[in-house]
């Protein structure tokens, strides 16, 4: 595996209270120029919800894809319960890790969905700063970086203004249907 000291180096680190100082797409073509083609389909392969062919590339995105399945899988198991229905259907197949359903059940019992979201992007960065344990220079440090920048643009677009705006166009969009209904 290959060592990328000066691309590392150049990124600036990433905080989970903070936005980062480089985009997704800066950081793409900055990994495109400096490393070798296959690391490169590796960092570019990361994405939060458990690709399966992006395991086959990275041992941190395998541990990571088994990580996030077994969330999901909590996730089922207990919104499944609270409505008497069966989560066998909805659950992905996997060797399941334990710690994911702690963050689930803390997740399910917040008092709002934003907060929900933003306990479940805490326990998915905690369970990367594991990941990223080890490696400094390497592939799998830029694969873990990706996914943290992936996490912040996700947490990023549910912040006030970017819910308003969607509640605005939803709210538009039933006016205009009800209006048709009545016209």
């Amino acid at each position: 595996m290959s060592e990328y000291y000066y691309l590392v180096a150049s990124l600036g680190a990433l905080r989970f209270d903070a936005p980062p100082a480089v985009g997704r797409e800066e950081f793409l073509s900055r990994c495109r120029e400096q490393m070798s083609d296959v690391d490169f389909r590796s960092v570019q392969a990361a994405g939060l919800y458990g690709q399966a062919e992006a395991s086959r590339s990275s041992p941190v995105l395998r541990k990571w894809n088994r990580w996030e399945t077994s969330l999901r899988n909590a996730l089922v198991r207990l919104r499944a319960h609270e409505l008497g229905w069966d989560a066998h259907p909805h659950l992905q197949e996997i060797e399941e890790e334990l710690g994911p359903g702690e963050a689930a059940r803390e997740a399910l019992s917040a008092a709002n969905p934003l907060e929900a979201e933003r306990l479940l992007s805490r326990a998915r960065w905690s369970y990367l700063d594991e990941l990223e344990v080890g490696h400094f220079f390497d592939t799998e440090r830029l694969v873990v970086y990706a996914l943290k920048l992936l996490l912040l643009e996700r947490m990023a677009a549910m912040g006030r203004e970017p819910g308003l705006e969607e509640f605005q166009r939803v709210s538009e969009a039933v006016r205009a249907k009800i209006g048709e209904a009545n016209g």
